[in-house]
């Protein structure tokens, strides 16, 4: 399955209940089918089943013992995810035409990397990727084409595989940990300076 790490204030959550706009379930849908396809040898891939928390974390009052159980899990549901997928309004802003640079200064200067659910979300993924426009493109993919000499000036095409995500992890860590002050404690906690953070907001969008 496919784990979505998102920032509640960009439309996404849903302080009401476990419900989503009709508009905005399908762009997740249509986003975690993109990953699959890239990701996948085959012709048409079956769309792939995806956790969010705005619909998978009860939220009402007569469940808080499950809510709570639920977010003591969240560590094994980003462990145990194929891939994370990250929709954040900034990076999901980019062209996909847009360059690695581009899309690792948005990353750098998200609401998703300043959080502290969402950092650690990233940090426990096995592959993560992001929303860029209407494609996926995994980190990996962004940071090898950035180290790259000679890179090219647009990223076309967003597969990876399990081997370049497991490489590239400690530099996606370093960045989590850089940007936001953060320290690994003993039992795998991110220890997080918590940053003042820009609100961002997604277009509204007609509800079931």
């Amino acid at each position: 399955y496919v784990a979505l790490s998102h920032v509640w204030s960009d439309g996404l959550g849903n302080e009401d209940g476990n419900s989503m706009p009709c508009c905005q379930l399908k762009r997740v849908q249509q986003a975690v089918n993109n990953l699959r396809a890239q990701s996948s040898q085959e012709k048409n891939p079956p769309s792939p089943w995806f956790w969010i928390d705005t619909l998978c974390v009860p939220n009402a009052a007569r469940y808080e013992a499950l809510n709570a159980r639920t977010v003591e899990r969240m560590k094994e549901i980003y462990v145990n995810a194929d891939a994370v997928l990250v929709i954040d309004s900034e990076v999901a802003a980019c062209q996909k035409t847009a360059g690695p640079s581009e899309i690792l200064a948005r990353i750098r200067l998200s609401n998703w990397l300043r959080r502290l659910w969402t950092l650690q979300e990233g940090y426990f993924a096995n592959s993560i990727h992001f929303l860029v426009e209407t494609i996926t493109v995994s980190l990996a993919q962004i940071l090898n084409a950035a180290s790259s000499p000679g890179s090219p000036a647009q990223l076309t095409d967003a597969r990876s595989n399990a081997a370049s995500d497991a490489a590239v992890a400690p530099a996606a860590r370093q960045i989590a940990a850089s940007s936001a002050g953060s320290g690994m404690s003993s039992n795998g906690a991110i220890r997080v300076r918590w940053p003042s953070s820009l609100v961002t907001r997604m277009p509204n969008c007609s509800a079931l």
